[in-house]
């Protein structure tokens, strides 16, 4: 699609700004009788057609031509030649760059939003991640305490010789306590690395 801009302003510049990336479509032209604000839009935008006179751009044979000029004569000047070219008038551009606005600031107040949520997740990673570790300490000293208790069981049963045989259920017990206590700090110690991970991705993604 090729389309014709009428005023050389800052509207201009935003049609410019948005259109110019985008595939299929092709700026034929920007005409005002101001050739000083021309020339400034020239400079800015490398192989811009610029015109002083509406005449000489129609022959691009745009399909569309935006008007964000609020010069009447421009109007007056334009519907003059553009014969059966639509005209897209000030007043619908004005409206057009508004559910602009409208957007971004929608766009921009998401961002806001996802920013402050994947703040509050680090939170409660990070406070999940204290009481892991507070649990790890207090886990790791029983898991300590019970190997010493079925330790020393097993060493006053082996004393204690045919009299000590009633303990055997006692200290096999406590050993397996005791393992499995181990088996419960290595796994809790294994979840607390990991979110300690999440933690870090995190608060990397909130630097970017």
């Amino acid at each position: 699609m090729r389309i014709s801009i009428v005023g050389a302003n800052t509207a201009a510049k935003r049609i410019l700004d948005e259109f110019v990336h985008l595939e299929g479509v092709q700026v034929a032209g920007i005409y005002d009788n101001d050739q000083e604000a021309l020339a400034e839009l020239a400079t800015h935008y490398m192989g811009l057609d610029t015109f002083d006179q509406p005449g000489p751009m129609l022959t691009f044979k745009p399909d569309v031509i935006l008007v964000v000029s609020h010069k009447a004569e421009l109007l007056g000047e334009i519907r003059a030649v553009a014969q059966d070219i639509p005209i897209v008038e000030p007043a619908v551009m004005q409206l057009w760059f508004s559910s602009l606005d409208t957007q971004k600031a929608t766009d921009e107040s998401t961002l806001v939003s996802d920013h402050d949520l994947v703040t509050d997740a680090e939170a409660a990673l990070s406070s999940a991640t204290d009481q892991l570790r507070n649990l790890l300490a207090g886990l790791d000293q029983t898991a300590d305490a019970l190997s010493q208790l079925a330790l020393n069981a097993a060493v006053e049963t082996a004393k204690a010789g045919a009299h000590g045989r009633d303990f055997l259920p006692v200290t096999d017990a406590l050993r397996n306590l005791s393992e499995h206590c181990n088996r419960e700090v290595k796994s809790v110690a294994e979840l607390l690395y990991s979110l300690q991970g999440h933690v870090t991705r995190l608060r990397d993604s909130l630097g970017k």
